[in-house]
């Protein structure tokens, strides 16, 4: 769609279909300014409304402690990684006994040698990071970066172009007059809802057993 002045004793504005006007690709069609802005003002009030309730469901059903269990989730692989850690620098104590035995060439003892410190190295590394995470995980802010987002245009009554560059991906204008708003955060949105529909799912399980 592009935007077209029409004057007629007032000016008004409308958007025109750009493919029409190029080439006749599909029919002509056109919508105000007045109303596609009313049209994207109501949009977003509603989407900042449904942030705004799913984020107070979350804390309501206490879905924090999703966090609390990738925080047992990483403990879990550090013990395993602990653990093979250990064991990698306990074949490497009998790789050293055997090559003082004779049982291993000293070359033989280079190679295996060299092959399990690496897997060591690996297991460190990889501890290093598990142990980020953690902490990461430990002091997330409970509170996403796109919710602040939403939350900040809470009462929003007037539409303008920074609000429209920070929440919306695009407008979609169909030729039978629907219009189609994709907002930014689409995937971060759709994570939350499937996070607290999991949520949900799992405490009503609970509940089943337990009667």
């Amino acid at each position: 769609m592009v935007k077209k002045n029409v004057v007629k004793g007032k000016e008004y504005h409308y958007y025109i279909c750009n493919s029409y006007k190029k080439d006749r690709s599909c029919k002509t069609h056109m919508i105000s300014q007045a109303k596609v802005m009313k049209i994207v003002l109501t949009a977003i009030q509603k989407q900042v409304e449904l942030v705004v309730e799913m984020e107070q469901l979350m804390k309501e059903v206490e879905l924090l402690p999703i966090r609390k269990r990738k925080v047992i989730q990483l403990d879990a692989q550090m013990v395993s990684l602990q653990e093979e850690t250990e064991r990698y620098k306990k074949i490497k104590q009998k790789l050293y006994e055997d090559y003082v035995e004779d049982i291993l060439s000293r070359e033989e003892y280079l190679d295996y040698t060299d092959l399990y410190n690496k897997k060591i190295s690996e297991r460190q590394d990889a501890m290093k990071e598990v142990t980020k995470q953690r902490n990461d995980a430990i002091h997330e802010n409970g509170e996403s970066s796109f919710v602040k987002m939403f939350k900040k245009h809470q009462n929003l009554t007037e539409l303008t172009r920074p609000v429209v560059a920070e929440l919306i991906d695009r407008i979609l204008i169909y030729e039978d007059g629907r219009v189609e708003i994709r907002f930014q955060f689409q995937d971060e949105m759709e994570d939350m809802a499937e996070s607290l529909k999991e949520h949900l799912e799992a405490e009503s399980t609970e509940s089943e057993v337990v009667v």
